[in-house]
């Protein structure tokens, strides 16, 4: 089943990177698979098709809410 593969493919995606801002985005949006995604640490579920307007604002929230203490610190001395 899909869905339960996209929530694991975020699982996998945090551990290695643990302050990236995940979205899924797909067809066969529902509660069931809203929950597995939250709780492999998914920002946001979007039901396919997504609006551009929809997506924009996930992508700003997902990024504002980012854990940012765990990526690197990438300004110059």
């Amino acid at each position: 089943h899909g869905a339960g593969r996209k929530a694991g493919s975020s699982r996998r995606l945090r551990t290695q990177r643990p302050g990236l801002p995940v979205l899924l985005m797909s067809g066969q949006a529902d509660a069931a698979l809203a929950q597995r995604a939250r709780l492999a640490g998914v920002h946001a579920v979007l039901p396919k098709p997504v609006a551009r307007h929809a997506l924009a604002t996930a992508l700003a929230d997902a990024l504002r809410a980012g854990d940012r203490s765990s990526a690197p610190d990438t300004r110059r001395q």
